[in-house]
C-alpha cells in the first residue's frame, strides 16, 4: 500500500536509490566479476525490470523469485519489486529441485529467474511436477540470467524460449527524467489467483494433481527481456497525488512509494523444518538503521558481499542499505578465498560479513601475508558461535573483528561485540543494537533470569511467519519472539550464547534440521534407524554425524557412500561427515532417544 501521509521516514529502497542516483550518478554502485554499475545505471536497471515486471500483470502483493548463485539481480530486483509493492523471494540454488518446486507454490511465485546453472534443473523439475495448480501454471513465467559475466554464453544452451511471445508497446525511447508512469507501458489485467492463502508449505510435499507443468517450462531471456524497456517508472501507485512536472515532482518529495512486505526469505529457524519469515520494508530499515549505529559506517565505506544473498546476513547484513542509498557494494559471486582477497586489495572494501569458516579460509590461504587488506576496517563476523580462538588470529593478523549475532525473524540485527571489547569478552555476543531490546526467560518457570532462552523485540522483528500461525504461536510470547538461543549474561552486561534450546545444528553458518537428514538416511538400503547430531568442530561450529543401526545381515555402507546417497535429495551443506554403525541407540527415563549419549559415541 502506498505510504501514508505522515512525517515517517520513507522506508522503501526505491526511494533512496532514486535520490542517490540525482545526487552522485556517476558513483560506482556494484562491482561484479569484471562488470561495474554505477548508481544511475542501478537505478535505472530496476525501472526497467519494474516495468517488466508490470507488463507480465505483476501487482502489488504478487511473489516474484530469485534462484542464483550471488548476482547483482538479488539487489536490483529487490528494489524493482518495491517500486510495484510486489515480494521480492530470494531462494538458494543449493535447494534440491524438487524442493524449489515447492517453495514456487508455496509462495505463488508469478514470477521466477534463475542463474544459468539452475535454469535447466529447475525447468525440468517443473516440467515433471504434479504439485503446481492449473492457475499457477497458467500464470508463471520463467526467466534465466543472461548477462552473467562468470559464465558468459552459458545462458544461450538453456534457453529454448520464443521471445516473440512477449506482448509489450513500449518503443526504445531516449532516456529522460523517470516518471511515475510510463505513457506507453501496456496495462495488464489483474493475475490470476492462485491457490488460498490458507495453503502451508508441508502440504506441497505430499499433494498429487492430475496435471504436469509444461506451459512455463520455456526459459526467457533476462536482460534481452528487461532491456527493451525505458526505465522511466519509479513507483506504480495508481492513487498518487497528481503533481506538475515529474522533475519537481520528485525533487520536491512528493512522489508516493509503497510500503508493507518487501521480501519473503527462507529459514531453518530454532527448531527445524523450512519456514518463510516475511520482512516488510520497515522492518529491514529499522535493521539497517541498528547496523549503522553500531558499526558506523557510511555510504563512502565499500562494502563486499561473499555471504549468499539468500540468506539475511548477505541480503540485510549492511548490504541493501549500502546499495539503495548509493553505496558501493562488491559482490562476490561464490565464496573463493583467494578471490575475496583479491577484491578486498583491488576495490579498498572497508566492511564485510562473513561466517567463522570465511575468515579461516582467508586467514590460511596462501595470498594473505602479501594482501594488503589495510582499508578492511569493520570485519564483521558471525551466523555461527565464533571460537576465541579465530577471533585472536584475527587480530594478531591486524583485522579488528566485531562479533555479530542475528537471524532472519530479527532483519539481522541483534547483538553485537565491538573490536573495543574484544580484549575482554572475546566470544560474546556483547549487548544488543540500539534498537532491539532483549530479554532472557527461564525456559522452566516462564521468569526473567540470568541464564536461559534469549527473546528480543523492537521495530526489525519480524509479525510471523509466512501461512504459518502455529509457528507463530511457537515462537511468540506476547510480542517478544523467542530466539531458541540458550545464553548467559555476566556482571558486566554483556551476553553468551551456551547453546540451542533445540537440536538444530549450525554448520558453517547453515542452521540444518537432524530430523531432515535423518529422514533421507533412513531410506539407505539396509538401514534399521538414524540419529545425527553434531559434533563441536573448530572450523565449521558443529559437523554433521550420523550412527546407524543396520537391519540383520545388512552390509555397513562407507562413508562416501552414504554420502553420495544423501546428496541426491540433500544440499552439500547437510551431508553427514562422520559415520557409527552402533547396536543399539540410548534412551532417557521418557524412552526417547539421548542425542548427547549417541555423541558420545563418536568420541570412541
Amino acid at each position: 500500500m502506498p505510504a501514508p501521509n505522515s512525517h515517517a521516514p520513507i522506508y522503501n529502497p526505491a526511494h533512496s536509490l532514486d535520490r542517490a542516483s540525482f545526487a552522485h550518478p556517476h558513483r560506482a554502485s556494484i562491482h561484479y566479476g569484471s562488470s561495474t554499475y554505477t548508481v544511475e545505471e542501478s537505478a535505472r536497471i530496476t525501472r526497467q525490470i519494474a516495468e517488466l515486471l508490470k507488463n507480465k500483470g505483476v501487482v502489488e502483493g504478487d511473489r516474484v523469485m530469485l534462484i542464483a548463485r550471488n548476482s547483482p539481480y538479488h539487489l536490483l530486483m529487490y528494489v524493482a519489486c518495491a517500486r510495484l509493492g510486489a515480494v521480492f523471494v530470494p531462494v538458494s540454488y543449493r535447494i534440491p529441485a524438487s524442493q524449489l518446486v515447492d517453495l514456487i507454490g508455496f509462495t505463488e511465485s508469478k514470477i521466477v529467474v534463475s542463474d544459468p546453472e539452475t535454469a535447466p534443473i529447475l525447468r525440468e523439475a517443473l516440467a515433471s511436477s504434479t504439485r503446481l495448480s492449473a492457475a499457477m501454471q497458467d500464470s508463471l513465467t520463467l526467466y534465466v540470467i543472461d548477462d552473467d559475466p562468470h559464465c558468459d554464453g552459458a545462458c544461450d544452451a538453456y534457453v529454448c524460449a520464443d521471445e516473440s511471445s512477449l506482448h509489450t508497446t513500449v518503443q526504445h525511447a531516449p532516456q529522460q527524467h523517470p516518471t511515475s508512469v510510463p505513457a506507453t507501458l501496456e496495462t495488464t489485467a489483474e493475475p490470476t489467483a492462485g491457490e488460498p492463502a490458507s495453503r502451508q508449505l508441508a502440504a506441497y510435499q505430499g499433494v498429487t494433481r492430475s496435471t504436469s507443468f509444461t506451459s512455463a517450462a520455456q526459459l526467457h531471456h533476462w536482460k534481452e527481456s528487461y532491456s527493451q524497456f525505458p526505465g522511466t517508472l519509479m513507483t506504480w501507485i495508481a492513487t498518487r497525488v497528481a503533481t506538475t512536472a515529474a522533475h519537481d515532482a520528485f525533487a520536491l518529495n512528493r512522489q508516493e512509494y509503497y510500503e508493507g512486505l518487501g521480501v519473503i526469505m527462507f529459514t531453518s529457524g530454532s527448531t527445524g523444518g523450512m519456514k518463510a519469515v516475511p520482512l516488510t520494508h520497515e522492518q529491514l530499515w529499522w535493521g539497517s538503521r541498528n547496523f549503522r549505529e553500531g558499526f558506523e559506517y557510511s555510504t563512502w565505506d565499500v562494502e563486499l558481499v561473499t555471504v549468499p544473498l539468500t540468506h539475511i546476513g548477505g541480503f540485510n547484513g549492511t548490504t541493501v542499505d549500502l546499495f539503495s542509498h548509493g553505496g558501493t557494494v562488491v559482490v562476490v559471486r561464490e565464496f573463493d578465498a583467494g578471490e575475496v582477497l583479491s577484491q578486498i586489495e583491488q576495490h579498498h572494501v572497508a566492511m564485510m560479513f562473513g561466517v567463522p569458516t570465511v575468515y579461516a579460509a582467508m586467514l590460511a590461504h596462501p595470498d594473505f601475508p602479501r594482501t594488503d587488506i589495510s582499508s578492511l576496517t569493520r570485519p564483521l563476523i558471525g551466523g555461527a558461535v565464533v571460537p576465541q580462538a579465530l577471533l585472536h588470529r584475527m587480530t594478531r593478523a591486524g583485522l579488528a573483528p566485531l562479533n555479530v549475532w542475528g537471524m532472519t525473524e530479527i532483519s539481522a540485527s541483534g547483538f553485537y561485540l565491538s573490536a573495543e571489547n574484544l580484549g575482554s569478552h572475546a566470544g560474546s555476543i556483547g549487548r544488543p543494537f540500539a534498537h532491539i531490546e532483549a530479554r532472557i526467560i527461564d525456559p522452566e518457570t516462564g521468569e526473567d533470569s540470568t541464564s536461559g532462552e534469549l527473546a528480543v523485540r523492537g521495530p526489525s522483528v519480524m509479525e510471523g511467519y509466512w501461512k504459518s500461525p502455529e509457528d507463530t504461536a511457537k515462537h511468540f510470547v506476547g510480542d517478544w519472539l523467542l530466539t531458541g538461543d540458550l545464553v548467559t549474561i555476566d556482571d558486566a552486561g554483556y551476553v553468551w550464547v551456551t547453546g540451542r534450546r533445540h537440536n538444530l545444528i549450525n554448520t558453517g553458518g547453515e542452521k540444518v534440521s537432524p530430523e531432515e537428514v535423518e529422514a533421507t538416511l533412513n531410506h539407505y538400503p539396509g538401514v534399521s534407524s538414524v540419529v545425527v547430531v553434531g559434533l563441536a568442530d573448530d572450523l565449521w561450529g558443529e559437523r554433521i554425524a550420523a550412527a546407524l543401526l543396520l537391519e540383520p545381515g545388512a552390509q555397513a555402507p562407507q562413508l562416501h557412500e552414504l554420502q553420495d546417497f544423501a546428496a541426491r535429495s540433500l544440499p552439500r551443506f547437510e551431508l553427514p561427515r562422520e559415520l557409527r554403525i552402533v547396536q543399539s541407540f540410548p534412551v532417557n527415563p521418557n524412552g526417547k532417544i539421548d542425542r548427547q549419549a549417541v555423541v558420545s559415541f563418536f568420541d570412541e
